[in-house]
C-alpha cells in the first residue's frame, strides 16, 4: 500500500499560499514524556467542567498516584508525575496542554478546549458502546514488547490494563494536534531519525543545526508574507544564541522522542536500549510528509494544508487501517453524526455549535465505526454545500473555524 498525493486542478498552488505560515513551537519541558497524563487530565473533567488554577496542579497530581504503578510496566518509565507541596511535578503536563490546546484557562479556572471536548465525546463512546472495537483491537499489540503483552486486558482491549498505553483513537488525535501545534520541531526530528538509527545524544548534536538551516529556507521563502518570515528570523536568532545547547536541547528532544514512542512511531526495543529507530508508521510518516515537501517545496509551514486536506488519509497509510475512501453512500451516516454533535456540543446558542467540533466528530466517527476516510476538506464541502438542507454553515477564515447551524 502507498501513499499518493491528491494535489490535482487548478488552484491548489493558490491554497498553499494561503494556509502557509510558521508552525507553532509547543512550549516543552523534560518531564513532560508522557502522553498518558493528558489523557489524565482531559479525563479529569469528566467529574467537573473546570477546575480553578490555584488547585489544579495537586489535582493532577493526586490523581496521577492511582496509575503510577503502571509507569514501572510500561515500554518507558520517564515522565513520572510526583506528589509535591506545591504541585510542581504536574506543572510541565498543564503546560503542554494548554499549549496544545486541550484545555483554556477562563477566569482563573481551566476548562476543556473545544477539541478535547470531542475527545471526551469519542472516548466516553468507545469506553461505554465498544465503538470501533475492530479497528482499536487490530492496532492494540503493534510494537509492544512481549513482557508488555502480559499487561494488556484481553477482556477489555479496547482499553486495556495500562492507562500509559494509547489505543488508536488516542494516537490519532494527539498526533494531529502534535502536528498542528509543533511541526517545525517534530518534523526535523523525523528528518534527522531518517532510516538511521540514531542515540539521542546524537540527535541533538544535529538539532540545532537542522533547525537553523530550515528557518534559513523559510526565511527565503516565496510562499510566507513578510510577517511570517519576521517571525522564522526571530526564533532563529533565538536558536542561534542557545547557551549550553546539548544541555537544553534535552528540554526539546526528550519529551518529543518520548510522544511519538507513545504513538507507535518508534521502536521500543531499540528505545529501550537508548537506540532511536523509526518503526514502519514512524518511515511511513516521514515518507509522507516528505512527498508533500517534494511536491510543495515546503515543510512545517504547510502543515495545516496538508492536515486539512489528507491527515485521515495519513493515518490510514501510516497506521495500516485498510479504510475506504468517502462515497455517497456514507452521507446519510455523516448528517446522523452531524445531529448527534448538537447533542454533544452544546452552546448557549440551542440551535447553534462550533463547526470544528461537528467537524471532527464526524471524521473520527467515520474511522471508527465505518472505517471510512472522511478529511476535514470533505466536511466544510458538504456543510458549505447542499447536501445536508437541515444545516448551514458560516466559516470565518481568519479563526479557521465557523458557526453551524440547525435550521428550524
Amino acid at each position: 500500500m502507498e501513499f499518493t498525493l491528491e494535489l490535482t486542478g487548478i488552484g491548489w498552488e493558490q491554497e498553499i499560499l494561503d494556509y502557509c505560515k510558521f508552525s507553532n513551537i509547543l512550549p516543552t519541558n523534560t518531564k513532560a514524556r508522557r502522553l498518558g497524563y493528558l489523557k489524565l487530565i482531559l479525563g479529569l473533567f469528566e467529574d467537573s467542567d473546570y477546575y480553578p488554577i490555584s488547585h489544579f496542579a495537586q489535582k493532577i497530581e493526586i490523581s496521577a498516584q492511582e496509575i503510577n504503578t503502571f509507569l514501572s510496566q510500561y515500554r518507558n518509565h520517564r515522565g513520572k508525575i510526583a506528589l509535591t507541596r506545591n504541585g510542581a511535578s504536574s506543572r510541565p503536563y498543564i503546560e503542554l496542554a494548554t499549549g496544545l490546546g486541550s484545555i483554556v484557562e477562563v477566569n482563573r479556572a481551566y476548562m476543556l478546549g473545544k477539541y478535547s471536548k470531542v475527545y471526551r465525546a469519542i472516548s466516553t463512546q468507545i469506553h461505554n458502546d465498544r465503538l470501533g472495537t475492530e479497528l482499536i483491537q487490530s492496532r492494540q499489540p503493534v510494537n509492544e514488547p512481549v513482557t508488555q503483552l502480559d499487561f494488556l486486558d484481553s477482556e477489555n482491549v479496547l482499553v486495556g490494563s495500562n492507562p500509559f498505553r494509547l489505543n488508536l483513537f488516542e494516537q490519532v488525535y494527539f498526533l494531529y494536534h502534535i502536528l498542528t501545534s509543533d511541526a517545525l520541531y517534530l518534523w526535523t526530528l523525523l528528518d534527522i531519525i531518517g532510516t538511521n538509527t540514531l542515540t539521542e545524544r546524537g540527535i541533538r548534536e544535529k538539532f540545532q543545526d537542522c533547525v537553523l538551516d530550515e528557518l534559513n529556507i523559510q526565511i527565503g521563502s516565496n510562499c510566507l508574507s513578510s510577517r511570517e518570515k519576521r517571525n522564522a528570523l526571530t526564533v532563529a536568532k533565538r536558536i542561534r544564541s542557545w547557551e549550553k545547547a546539548d544541555i537544553y536541547l534535552e528540554h526539546i528532544t526528550l519529551p518529543r522522542l518520548n510522544w511519538l514512542l507513545d504513538l507507535d512511531l518508534l521502536d521500543t526495543e531499540c528505545f529501550q536500549q537508548r537506540l532511536i529507530k523509526l518503526t514502519d508508521s514512524g518511515r511511513k510518516l516521514l515518507l509522507t510528509l516528505t512527498r508533500f515537501y517534494q511536491f510543495t517545496s515546503e515543510k512545517s509551514t504547510v502543515i495545516n494544508f496538508i492536515l486539512e486536506k489528507s491527515y485521515f488519509r495519513i493515518v490510514d497509510f501510516i497506521y495500516d487501517l485498510g479504510c475506504t475512501n468517502l462515497s455517497g453512500s456514507d452521507t446519510d451516516a455523516i448528517e446522523q453524526y452531524i445531529l448527534e454533535s448538537f447533542l454533544y456540543f452544546k452552546t448557549a446558542a440551542p440551535n447553534s455549535i462550533a463547526a470544528s467540533q461537528a467537524i471532527f466528530y464526524s471524521c473520527y466517527k467515520s474511522l471508527l465505526e465505518r472505517h471510512c476516510i472522511v478529511e476535514v476538506e470533505n466536511m466544510k464541502k458538504l456543510l458549505l454545500g447542499q447536501h445536508f438542507p437541515a444545516y448551514g454553515l458560516d466559516w470565518y477564515k481568519r479563526e479557521n473555524d465557523g458557526s453551524l447551524q440547525r435550521r428550524k
